[in-house]
């Protein structure tokens, strides 16, 4: 079997959903799986200079194709998608045939691959982490993106979808029942599993994580103005970091609170072995009811006692007082309570951090690689198993 995943950006080893689509196409190809992951062209860089910046050492059923993508620079106001899909066309044209499956999860390149589907004479499976349209508030843009996504669900061949709580919602707005559909939440790549022997700990609290408002991070932050004897690492950057970092001062917190700002993604480990406690800090929106966080799976992995908003994504893996504290969305005191018992009780804490240690290990990438592979098979290659997944 051949996957093409074309991905309309350079990859870059700092981001969530890079790390994500890397991890996956390497666990894919390990397994067997000719797996050809096609993104933009990063002057400079090859196949393992890419994949280097991502802890990943090539193999030869793992292919990265660069085609020519035009993004936003000091000179251009705006990303220009159209080279990179012309290019991208011409690329799968070239190379129909059997046993070849397309896996897109940006919404728009799925509607233009979902157009001319007839050409490629390839089945295009969906993997859905969001519905967009409900994650913006201009109107034309809402209606734009409803639209886009009631194509992508009509014509796509099959969708995977990362929460039970997603796969839900989605069919109760766009109703793809007929449609082939599969959870298959995000995952942990195998060097992130850490023993008590390997960790130092314990030092810090620890979030991992983009800095977006919905990720909850100046909740936290708050949260250590009632936690004296704590400090703080945050290991994330992008946009809103300065920013933090102004509020952390206005609080008065400058001494106890770390910005690492992007590290390499296989560097996060260094910190888990240090770490007291982890949060997953989101507060209440329609992107993170959804989400299936990569942190909570390294959290997971590296044995560290979470704290975690109580959120469907979150909760369909977590159970309470089991594998983690969940506390109420955007309730601080709820937040602090739950931190202080895990901070009083060493017993329950090394209990929750064991038992979700365990669970992670069901959820490797190459456990995910297999369940995509189970599931594009049991759907193109044996047509009697064909149904929606419950």
């Amino acid at each position: 079997m051949t996957i093409f995943y074309p991905v309309p950006e350079r990859l870059n080893g700092t981001q969530a959903r890079f790390i994500q689509i890397v991890n996956t196409a390497y666990a894919l190809s390990k397994k067997g799986v000719n797996v050809k992951l096609i993104s933009g062209k990063i002057p400079g860089l090859n196949q393992a200079d890419v994949l280097s910046s991502f802890g990943i050492t090539p193999t030869g059923s793992l292919e990265l194709v660069f085609l020519p993508i035009i993004r936003k620079s000091w000179f251009l106001s705006i990303s220009i998608s159209a080279l990179f899909y012309l290019t991208l066309a011409c690329y799968l044209l070239r190379r129909k045939g059997s046993n070849r499956v397309i896996v897109v999860r940006h919404p728009k390149l799925a509607g233009f691959l979902l157009t001319f589907k007839g050409l490629f004479k390839m089945p295009v499976v969906f993997e859905a982490h969001e519905i967009f349209h409900l994650s913006t508030e201009k109107l034309s843009a809402k209606a734009a993106l409803k639209r886009l996504e009631a194509k992508i669900y009509s014509k796509s061949d099959a969708i995977i979808t990362i929460s039970d709580k997603l796969r839900d919602d989605i069919n109760s707005i766009f109703d793809f029942t007929g449609n082939p559909c599969h959870t298959v939440p995000d995952a942990v790549r195998d060097d992130f599993f850490l023993s008590e022997t390997d960790a130092v700990r314990r030092s810090f609290l620890f979030y991992s994580g983009s800095l977006y408002k919905w990720k909850g991070v100046d909740l936290l932050i708050e949260a250590l103005m009632h936690l004296p004897d704590e400090t703080l690492v945050i290991a994330g950057g992008g946009g809103r970091l300065d920013e933090l970092k102004r509020f952390v001062k206005l609080l008065g917190l400058s001494e106890r609170v770390t910005f690492t700002g992007h590290i390499p993604h296989v560097k996060i480990t260094k910190l888990l072995k240090d770490a007291k406690l982890s949060f997953i800090p989101n507060v209440q929106s329609e992107i993170s009811k959804y989400t299936s966080p990569l942190k909570m799976f390294e959290y997971m992995a590296g044995g560290v006692p979470i704290v975690a908003a109580d959120l469907p994504g979150i909760s369909e893996l977590l159970r309470h007082r089991h594998s983690a504290m969940l506390f109420t969305p955007g309730d601080l005191h709820d937040l602090v309570k739950k931190t202080q018992t895990l901070l009083n009780d060493e017993a329950l804490a090394s209990l929750l951090a064991e038992n979700a240690r365990e669970l992670a290990r069901s959820h490797t990438y190459e456990k995910r690689a297999g369940r995509i592979i189970d599931f594009i098979t049991r759907i193109f290659y044996n047509h009697d198993s064909i149904a929606h997944d419950e």
